[in-house]
């Protein structure tokens, strides 16, 4: 299946949960004023790309991940302009997982966090409540 590319962008808008959006808000701002991340400007498409990029690498090695169960509704709507086949890759994604679309999205933030955070900002934001299971290839 030839996926969909947006050079000149779009916009695609999704909702997550406050338990994801408060670190991301987080980490976007401190990205802003951190002299070690002079001029990354944290965006929702790097955090997705990270996350599909780590995702691909973990399925390819046979990784099984599982989402964490929550029944309620994902009420903080999230705008951004996309480019390339970065949405294209989350609805694969979350076809091939059996997720939603939040989920693959929410993935992504969890793993960024949990690469990118301290450990007193992992306790802060309570990322580590947050977990998805990642079961290792043998494990199944």
């Amino acid at each position: 299946m030839r996926k969909k590319t947006y050079d000149d962008g779009f916009i695609f808008s999704f909702k997550i949960r406050l338990e994801y959006r408060l670190p991301y808000t987080y980490m976007r701002e401190l990205s802003k004023v951190n002299p070690t991340l002079k001029n990354y400007n944290l965006n929702w498409q790097k955090v997705f790309e990270f996350g599909c990029m780590t995702l691909q690498a973990l399925l390819s090695k046979g990784y099984r991940i599982t989402a964490p169960a929550y029944f309620e509704t994902r009420p903080y709507n999230n705008t951004s302009t996309f480019t390339g086949t970065i949405i294209e890759e989350i609805k694969q994604f979350a076809y091939e997982l059996n997720f939603k679309q939040p989920e693959v999205i929410e993935f992504c933030l969890w793993l960024y966090f949990m690469i990118h955070m301290s450990d007193e900002e992992i306790t802060f934001f309570k990322i580590n409540t947050l977990e998805f299971q990642i079961d290792p290839p043998h494990s199944r």
